[in-house]
């Protein structure tokens, strides 16, 4: 049996397995159907089997088993090429601030919507909707509201090659607003976010235990009066979080991100630089919450109360505490006006775990007691150039292949960059993570 541009379970082989060949261009990932136990096996708007067909085995096929197109560009890239399984990714609106108008019904680039919120307002659960670059403001593109749909968003390089959309919120609100339960279908993806102003949440605010995908999103120079520069969890809110770079913002608690009232976001493969807080937490501030953070790096954050780069505390509740666990992470550099460089555990209620860390442990403050290592380093990370902003690892990095590869995400195969994410960094024959947000590459 020869199988070619197939989606394929290859743990599920028999007999003559030997006789089973899968080496042309097959995946071998979860295909992610919209709802295969009710019977629904179209694909979801993040299915790896979009557009990663081969046209040249479609012949005389104009339609899928919907009768819909069966060759669409699913992915926005600019390619129309087959999707692998019966159904054609189709559902597709498009936004595009320079040439769109909200009256357009969106469904190709030439009728595109002008504003983000126009295009997720027309669009219906398991859409995709693509969003062209470009720089987006004012009403439509502010305060945007997913409204519990199940919407991919995503930015891309429409107009001009290699750049993606940005929404200045040119000192005045926030970029979105997830308060309806939005799940990890809730996708945002590809944006840089800059100038948000507001209380809470300077670029994002997640409330009402709602949860979404935030990926290779840049926050820059966003602010809060209180919680969360860029993102504020509140009241059992636990976003995924992923290769995402915060830089310059800013809050009373939680320059980057602040967590309050039971939360456990997901974040992995993100950098900290040069965030800050009026009080405590310069890039991270949780109360009774537990942020699982993997694969980031920390540096240049400061706080003028407590914790430079992450601060943990509880309120006067029963069962109250933080409890962040921290996986392969970097702490650099950071600062805190009244001690506790790195990390401050505030309370006796509160704990941190760091596992395979490489961490400025002089850098401990509050109930120290309470910071748990696990086969953490206590040497200088080694980076590239962090004076102008490069914070890779140099070849001689202590850093290099001292992760746990077992703490990575299955579904996590980059680093920040997009290159391989466990790479034989140090030529052992062993290829192991290394910690922090980028993978060396020997």
């Amino acid at each position: 049996c020869t199988l070619n541009y197939c989606c394929v379970d290859n743990t599920g082989y028999g007999g003559e397995t030997g006789n089973i060949d899968d080496s042309n261009n097959c995946i071998f990932v979860d295909p992610q159907f919209v709802d295969a136990a009710n019977g629904d096996y179209h694909l979801k708007p993040a299915s790896p089997c979009i557009d990663t067909g081969s046209n040249a085995y479609i012949s005389g096929v104009a339609t899928d088993l919907d009768g819909k197109q069966r060759i669409v560009d699913g992915d926005g890239d600019g390619t129309a090429t087959v999707d692998i399984g019966a159904y054609e990714f189709c559902n597709i609106m498009y936004v595009d601030g320079t040439s769109g108008d909200d009256t357009n019904d969106g469904i190709s680039w030439g009728e595109a919507k002008k504003t983000i919120q126009g295009g997720i307002d027309a669009a219906s659960d398991w859409w995709l909707v693509l969003v062209a670059d470009g720089t987006y403001t004012g009403a439509g593109n502010k305060n945007i509201d997913f409204g519990g749909k199940k919407i991919y968003l995503k930015g891309v390089d429409h107009n001009n090659a290699g750049q993606r959309p940005v929404i200045d919120c040119q000192s005045s609100g926030r970029a979105f607003y997830f308060h309806l339960g939005e799940t990890e279908d809730s996708v945002l993806d590809n944006f840089t976010i800059k100038n948000g102003s507001i209380l809470a949440g300077g670029a994002i605010w997640c409330k009402n235990s709602s949860s979404p995908t935030i990926t290779n999103c840049t926050f820059s120079n966003n602010s809060a009066n209180d919680w969360g520069g860029a993102i504020f969890c509140w009241h059992c809110s636990s976003p995924t979080i992923t290769n995402c770079t915060f830089i310059g913002n800013s809050a009373k608690w939680g320059g980057a991100i602040g967590c309050l009232t039971f939360n456990w976001p997901t974040i992995t493969n993100c950098i900290f630089i040069d965030n800050s807080a009026a009080d405590d937490g310069g890039a991270i501030d949780c109360v009774d919450s537990g942020p699982n953070i993997i694969n980031c790096t920390f540096s240049g954050n400061s706080a003028k109360g407590n914790g430079g780069a992450i601060y943990c505390g509880s309120s006067s509740g029963p069962g109250s505490g933080s409890s962040p666990t921290l996986d392969n992470c970097v702490f650099w550099g950071n600062s805190a006006g009244n001690g506790a460089n790195e990390i401050c555990i505030c309370d006796s209620g509160s704990s941190c775990t760091l596992n395979y860390c490489c961490v400025d442990n002089t850098g401990y403050g509050g109930q120290t007691g309470n910071i748990t290592e696990n086969n953490c380093i206590h040497q200088e990370p080694q980076f590239v150039d962090p004076a102008n902003g490069d914070y890779h690892l140099k070849d001689t990095s202590p850093c290099i292949d001292a992760g746990d590869n077992s703490s990575v995400p299955s579904s996590v195969t980059t680093d920040l960059d997009g290159n391989q994410r466990i790479a034989d960094g140090d030529n052992d024959g062993t290829a192991t993570v290394d910690i922090g947000a980028y993978e060396y590459q020997p």
